[in-house]
């Protein structure tokens, strides 16, 4: 009995929280992996921040788009799975280290696509990832592929 009254308590129980207009919907983006997954360009990314603007999504919240695999020239890490050159040893990037975007993709640069989001009040988010020699999807918070040791599983 008392755990029932318990149960009934805590479900009339009401959540405090600050009225101060922050957080009122969680965060929400587009992330190209799950339609485009590395096959992405200039215009594709543009076009989905049109995309988001003129169907109302980014009027509700829809405010990033993410850009995944495919962004770096290939290479560079982040692209494919024993890429090679991935991580810091190597690969297509500056003398200090910046990635660089894939020219023939983004043959602007990533800043140009930056800039032609925000001018639509959206944000740009860039994945880059740093691959191995093997595929470890169901076991990466244990894998050392980013040194590119062996994988663990």
């Amino acid at each position: 009995m008392q755990r029932a009254l318990l149960a009934a308590a805590s479900l009339l129980a009401t959540a405090r929280a600050l009225d101060n207009g922050v957080a009122q919907v969680p965060p929400l983006a587009w992330s190209s992996w799950n339609y485009f997954n590395d096959n992405i360009s200039h215009a594709t990314i543009a076009g989905i921040g049109k995309a988001l603007v003129s169907t109302g999504l980014a009027g509700v919240g829809y405010t990033q788009v993410n850009v995944d695999a495919g962004w770096l020239t290939p290479g560079a890490g982040g692209s494919r799975p024993g890429s090679p050159g991935s991580c810091t040893r190597g690969g297509n990037r500056t003398a200090g280290g910046i990635l660089q975007p894939d020219a023939k993709k983004f043959p602007k640069g990533m800043l140009a696509l930056a800039n032609e989001l925000n001018a639509m009040d959206l944000k740009l988010g860039l994945v880059s990832a740093c691959w191995c020699c093997c595929w470890c999807c169901c076991c990466c918070w244990r894998c050392r592929c980013c040194c590119c040791w062996r994988c663990c599983c």
